[in-house]
């Protein structure tokens, strides 16, 4: 294979603010191990204290890291010559995918009711969930609300490929059936006793498909990981062909030095503003958003076509944690960069790309949850984070979902959990059916039209968010895996949508 080319990062994942309790334990993001490692030199992961798990006691030391290691640089960027293009853009309307298997589930009366000549009109009305507030989600069967209509419905805000038209109208659709998808950030990467780089190139691994046999419908990636020297676009892709729906977050490193915690400001009364034409900082934020362009670029399906990806960016940007919230940048500069970021990797010929806006506490910041929305003509997504201890976590989180619900339906816009769970993790919870009776059932009370809910990294034993076999809340994960108003990856139902459809001809399993 050659020599190496680049030495393997250390997986030193204790980020900058690990133990900083920062907004109290009420803090709507999980701080710390964000990034699934830090920069350091030579690996040396069979010594650190994450590793010594039942699992990886037995893995061979430096020798088996080296031949690691050796594996990393061979598969990893997959590239020496040019990076593939995007998908062509869509030049006329989506025609339906002539799927009638829906034609059994239950309708509701309107222009939105199914049928060969489905269409939208544009009304935001009819476009709504036509559930009536007080109707609790979580009495009623999971095809109530179903629109039938694949093919039609709202058009992304940019132009967009086929593809990524026919997710979001997927989205859309799942916004209206009765039921939740899941998804996890990282689920096919890092697991709880299994590092990165232990399966390499073996992309099915997954602790949600250990405790289930089946896959999140929604599987999560940071791109800053990707500026950090990790290639992982092929798990991206292996997880896309099996009809997974791909979203991004991007913990981008302070431009003035640090990392996304880092909120020192510098000389600067507004940071964000500095990204932006004519600021101090716009060219590095360009450079940055083409590294961006070339991760994007190598994301396609066998056909070529670009995969479609939900792009979280600035997310939690109505808090103060990051250096693009509330401490360093005001809302006009966060719109404004924003619309900038978007636009320019929009006109970089990524015609893939659905846009998320992903606020922290929107029942409490609600000032600063109107203010910083980029606006309908830059979000295809409206959704929101929410952490928090057991105490308090379904109070809070129905609290905002109900706020982002309503919003996103006056804005005719899908509305998502993007990142959610309990503070540290629920290693702690002794409540063995919290995923079903906790998070699941106040969710559907309250909010069934989201269309999912994310929740974060298995980052070891002691840190994680999906329960293994032997831990306390795994009988409450396999009740909500079973239960019928929830989603997962190889759901029948999941199986008619418009997108699942029209991708199962060239990866979709």
């Amino acid at each position: 294979a050659g020599p190496p080319t680049a030495t393997m990062p250390d997986y030193r994942y204790d980020a900058v603010g690990k133990d900083q309790d920062l907004d109290g334990e009420e803090t709507g993001a999980y701080h710390g191990r964000d990034v699934i490692y830090k920069e350091g030199t030579a690996a040396t992961p069979s010594l650190h204290s994450r590793f010594m798990t039942k699992r990886n006691i037995a893995i061979a030391g430096v020798v088996g890291v080296g031949l690691m290691a050796a594996a990393y640089i061979t598969n990893g960027s997959g590239s020496n010559g040019a990076p593939s293009s995007s998908g062509q853009p869509v030049v006329e309307t989506l025609s339906n995918n002539d799927t009638t298997v829906s034609d059994s589930l239950p309708k509701v009366e309107g222009i939105n009711s199914g049928g060969d000549q489905a269409e939208w009109d544009g009304k935001t009305t009819d476009a709504d969930n036509k559930r009536k507030k007080d109707m609790s989600g979580w009495e009623s069967p999971r095809s109530y609300g179903w629109w039938g209509n694949h093919g039609s419905g709202p058009k992304p805000v940019f132009e967009s490929t086929q593809a990524t038209t026919s997710l979001l109208q997927t989205l859309h659709e799942m916004n209206e059936v009765n039921t939740m998808a899941f998804g996890q950030q990282y689920a096919n990467y890092v697991g709880q006793d299994w590092p990165w780089f232990q399966y390499w190139g073996e992309y099915h691994h997954s602790d949600v498909y250990s405790d289930t046999g089946d896959y999140p419908l929604v599987f999560g990636y940071d791109i800053q990981d990707f500026f950090k020297g990790h290639k992982f676009q092929e798990y991206i892709k292996w997880a896309a062909k099996q009809g997974g729906i791909i979203t991004f977050s991007w913990l981008a490193a302070n431009p003035l030095g640090g990392d996304a915690y880092n909120v020192t400001c510098g000389n600067y009364d507004d940071l964000m503003a500095e990204l932006l034409p004519g600021g101090d900082l716009h060219d590095t934020w360009k450079s940055w958003l083409d590294t961006v362009s070339e991760f994007m670029d190598d994301l396609t399906f066998d056909n070529g076509e670009a995969i479609p990806v939900i792009f979280r960016l600035f997310h939690e940007g109505t808090a103060s944690w990051y250096w693009w919230g509330t401490t360093c940048s005001s809302s006009d500069s966060y719109v404004d960069a924003w619309k900038f970021t978007a636009t320019y990797l929009n006109e970089k010929g990524h015609k893939n790309i659905l846009w998320e806006y992903a606020p922290s506490k929107p029942s409490t910041l609600t000032d600063e949850f109107t203010d910083y929305y980029p606006g309908d003509d830059f979000i295809d997504i409206i959704s929101f984070d929410r952490y928090a201890t057991n105490a308090t976590y379904s109070d809070y989180v129905t609290a905002d979902c109900e706020v982002v619900v309503e919003y996103a339906q006056e804005h005719n816009k899908v509305a998502a959990l993007a990142e959610t769970g309990i503070w540290k993790g629920i290693q702690n919870i002794t409540n063995s059916l919290w995923y079903e009776n906790k998070f699941l059932e106040p969710i559907m009370e309250k909010c069934p039209q989201l269309a999912y809910a994310l929740t974060y990294t298995n980052f070891e034993e002691q840190t994680y968010w999906v329960p293994m076999k032997d831990e306390t809340t795994y009988p409450g994960f396999i009740e909500f895996y079973h239960d019928e108003h929830t989603m997962f990856l190889n759901d029948s139902l999941y199986h008619e949508t418009s997108y699942y459809n029209y991708i199962k001809g060239f990866g979709a399993k």
